[in-house]
């Protein structure tokens, strides 16, 4: 059976989801327990160098399911290229403080 991935991911108030939805090859998150930082990273295939990269410390929002499952802001933009796979793009950000209300930790239901 094939499952729908559905996610948005909005970068400094702009919602890119449609703008990377052909691009994405992976979305990472993970959450770490009370005050210690949590981290998300989103891999593109960006063959021709057309992906406008993030600045450094915008505020990123990333949804899984309709769920948020990150918040934080961007802290490194990496560029890289393999042989085989071509180049690709990868957006890694944090964030260090206190779950939001309601927030699960490692996407517990």
């Amino acid at each position: 059976m094939f499952i729908k991935n559905s996610f948005s991911v909005t970068v400094a108030g702009t919602n890119i989801t449609d703008a990377i939805r052909p691009l994405w090859t992976d979305i990472e998150y993970s959450h770490a327990a009370g005050r210690a930082a949590s981290s998300a990273s989103i891999t593109l295939a960006d063959q021709y160098g057309q992906v406008v990269m993030p600045q450094d410390r915008a505020p990123i929002q990333i949804e899984i399911s309709g769920a948020e499952v990150f918040t934080g802001f961007v802290n490194s933009v990496s560029w890289s290229m393999t042989k085989d796979n071509g180049r690709t793009l990868k957006i890694s950000a944090f964030f260090c403080g206190p779950r939001k209300q309601g927030q699960r930790a490692n996407n517990q239901k």
